[in-house]
C-alpha cells in the first residue's frame, strides 16, 4: 500500500562557510552589469511542437532576449492583452524572421489592433537572426521603459502574461492554432528549486547532479541565494574544467568561460584551481572571481575538485534559473592545456532544477521508472543496467515479505527508441547504494524506526534521515538530489508481487499506486505463458499498452 508521510524534512546546514558570501542577494535574471548578446540568466522552455525557447537577462534600464525554435519562418515573443481567454487579442510582441544566409531578415516590435500588429518603431538593438535550415534563433535588447506612444514598460517585478508563436514562413503572416502559446510568467523570480539552500552552501553537501557522459565527468552542486558550490570529478589524471557557453549555439566553447583546476598525485604539485574567460579559444586568467573552499584530489585514477563561486560581482555572472547551456572538457595533463577534441561537451543543465517550463504541456509526472544506468542482479549473479535487460531475463526480486528470490521479465513497458529527458529524484544511502527514479515512482522506505514495517513512498515523498529496504539490511538516506536523465525504464516479472531489486534497494516496479497497476499486468504475466517471446517486444504492443496505460492513469486521477 502506499504510505504518504505528512511532509518531507528540510535538509540543514551542518557548518558554516570560512568565507562569507560577498555578493549582495540578488534575484534570478538580474545583473549589475553591461548586458551582452549571448549571456542570459534565466530561461523558459515552452511546450509548442516547434519547441521554442527563450532566454534573458536584465539590468536597472534594459533587457536583453533571445528566442529560439525549430522553424523555418518567424519567431514571436511578447506579452498578453487583457483578454483571458486569448491573450494575443490587443497584445503586444517582438516578431523576428531571416533567411538561410541572411538575404531576408526583419526583427522588430508590434503591438496588436485585436489581431492586427501595428509596428510601434521602438528602438531594439543588437537585432540579429540567424536561419540555420533548422531552427531559427533572433536576439536583440530593448528599454524597460516605454519609448513612444505606441510601445509600452516592461515590469520584471510585476508577473506579466507572455505570449509566443512560430510560423514556417518569412514574413508577417498569421500562425497556425497550435502554433502558439501563453502563460503568466516572473521575468525577474528570486532563486528557487530543489537545488537550493535557504542559507549558504557547504561544500560536500549536495543536493543535485548531472552525469555528462563524458570521460567520468560527474558535477554536484548546491545553490544559495549568492552563491553555488560545486564538486567535479572526472576519470582522468589531469584536469578537469565546467563553465558556462559563448554566444554560438555550433560551438559553445568559444567565448565562454568556465573553471578549471588540476592537481598532482594526493592532491600535490602541480595544482591550479582558477576561473577562465575565452577570447575566442584563448583562456584569460579571471581577475575578479571569488571562488573559495579549494579542493583538489587525484587518486591516480580520477581527479576531483570542489570550489564554491559567488553568482554575482566577479567577471561573469552564474546564471541559476532555467536550463542553460554548460560546458565541459578533460585532459590527461596536469597543466593549462588544449583538451582533444573528444574530450569536450555541452548540455543544457538547470542549476536550481525548478523546471522553468511552462505548464501549458509537458510534465514528469507521467514518467513512472528508473534511469537507463540502474543495475538490476541476474541469476547466474551478474549484474545488469536496465537499459539492456530483455525479455527472458531472470532478476533478482522480492516478496511481500521481504523474501529474495528471482522472476522472469515477461513484458519491458518501454520502447527502443528511449530518449525521453527527466529530472530523476537520486537517493543516496550510508552505505554508499544510489537509486535514481522518476519523482512518483514507489520504493520501499520508512522512519528508521526499530519495529517501523517498510511501505511504499513516492520516491519525491523520500527524505534525508529515513531507511530504504536493502537486500542486507535498512539503509539510511544520507543524500536527496535531483539528476537529469535520458531515457525511461522499468520491467515486468512473472512474480506477482511486482517488487524488484534495483541498485541493491527494494523498489516496486510501478508509480502512483502498486496494487492497482501490479492488478494490471497479470495479464502480461497470465499469457507469457502461451504467447511467444518476440509478441511481448513489439513495438506495436508496447505502443498500445503505453497508450492504455495513460488512459488508466487519467481515469485513475479522477478519484
Amino acid at each position: 500500500r502506499l504510505y504518504n508521510p505528512t511532509s518531507p524534512t528540510m535538509l540543514t546546514v551542518l557548518a558554516f562557510l570560512a568565507l562569507f558570501a560577498s555578493a549582495a542577494d540578488a534575484q534570478g535574471c538580474t545583473t549589475d552589469r553591461a548586458l551582452e548578446t549571448g549571456q542570459y540568466l534565466c530561461s523558459r522552455q515552452t511546450t509548442l511542437p516547434d519547441a521554442l525557447r527563450y532566454d534573458w537577462a536584465i539590468n536597472g534600464s534594459h533587457i536583453t532576449f533571445e528566442i529560439s525554435a525549430s522553424a523555418a519562418g518567424y519567431v514571436g515573443l511578447g506579452f498578453g492583452g487583457p483578454n483571458a481567454a486569448n491573450p494575443m487579442i490587443d497584445g503586444t510582441a517582438w516578431i523576428g524572421f531571416c533567411s538561410v544566409g541572411g538575404a531576408i531578415m526583419d526583427v522588430q516590435e508590434y503591438r496588436f489592433d485585436g489581431r492586427q500588429p501595428i509596428a510601434t518603431n521602438a528602438i531594439l538593438t543588437d537585432a540579429t537572426c540567424i536561419d540555420d535550415g533548422i531552427t531559427t534563433t533572433v536576439r536583440f535588447t530593448r528599454t524597460l521603459a516605454a519609448q513612444n506612444a505606441a510601445s509600452f514598460a516592461i515590469t520584471p517585478d510585476v508577473p506579466m502574461t507572455m505570449i509566443w508563436a512560430t510560423s514556417d514562413t518569412d514574413m508577417l503572416a498569421a500562425h497556425a492554432p497550435n502554433d502558439r502559446g501563453a502563460n503568466t510568467v516572473d521575468l525577474d523570480p528570486p532563486i528557487t528549486g530543489p537545488c537550493v539552500v535557504d542559507g549558504n552552501v557547504v561544500q560536500g553537501s549536495y543536493l543535485c547532479s548531472f552525469d555528462t557522459g563524458l570521460n567520468g565527468i560527474v558535477f554536484q552542486w548546491a545553490v544559495s541565494a549568492t552563491q553555488i558550490a560545486f564538486q567535479v570529478s572526472a576519470t582522468v589524471v589531469g584536469y578537469v574544467a565546467i563553465g558556462f557557453s559563448g554566444p554560438q549555439a555550433a560551438n559553445p566553447m568559444l567565448n565562454g568561460q568556465s573553471i578549471l583546476g588540476f592537481c598532482g598525485p594526493n592532491g600535490g604539485a602541480p595544482t591550479l584551481l582558477e576561473d577562465f574567460v575565452f577570447a575566442g579559444r584563448t583562456p584569460q586568467a579571471g581577475l575578479n572571481q571569488s571562488i573559495s573552499n579549494t579542493f583538489c584530489f587525484d587518486d591516480g585514477t580520477t581527479t576531483t575538485v570542489q570550489f564554491t563561486i559567488n553568482l554575482r560581482g566577479g567577471d561573469f555572472d552564474i546564471p541559476i534559473l532555467g536550463t542553460q547551456t554548460m560546458i565541459w572538457a578533460t585532459s590527461g595533463i596536469d597543466m593549462l592545456a588544449q583538451h582533444a577534441v573528444a574530450d569536450r561537451g555541452a548540455g543544457r543543465v538547470d542549476l536550481s532544477a525548478d523546471g522553468m517550463i511552462e505548464d501549458d504541456g509537458g510534465d514528469d509526472d507521467d514518467d513512472v521508472c528508473f534511469s537507463g544506468s540502474s543495475m538490476l542482479a541476474l541469476k547466474s549473479g551478474e549484474k545488469k543496467a536496465i537499459k539492456d535487460i530483455t525479455v527472458g531475463d531472470s532478476i533478482l526480486v522480492t516478496a511481500e515479505d521481504g523474501t529474495l528470490t528471482h522472476g522472469n521479465v515477461v513484458f519491458l513497458p518501454h520502447t527502443k527508441d528511449n530518449s525521453h529527458k527527466i529530472r530523476f529524484v537520486e537517493l543516496t544511502t550510508n552505505k554508499a547504494s544510489r537509486i535514481q527514479l522518476s519523482k512518483k515512482h514507489l520504493i520501499l522506505a520508512n522512519d528508521c524506526g526499530k519495529d517501523s514495517q517498510f511501505e511504499l513512498y513516492h520516491a519525491s515523498d523520500v527524505s534525508k534521515g529515513m531507511c530504504l529496504s536493502g537486500v542486507e539490511g535498512p539503509e539510511e538516506v544520507i543524500q536527496v538530489g535531483r539528476v537529469q536523465g535520458e531515457g525511461i525504464y522499468s520491467v515486468i516479472t512473472d512474480h506477482s508481487h511486482g517488487l524488484i531489486v534495483v541498485d541493491g534497494l527494494r523498489a516496486s516496479s510501478f508509480a502512483v499506486n502498486h496494487g492497482i497497476v501490479n492488478a494490471f499486468y497479470h495479464i502480461h504475466r497470465c499469457a507469457s505463458a502461451v504467447l511467444p517471446k518476440f509478441f511481448f517486444e513489439a513495438d506495436f504492443v508496447i505502443s498500445a499498452h503505453q497508450q492504455l496505460g495513460k488512459v488508466a492513469q487519467a481515469v485513475y486521477s479522477l478519484f
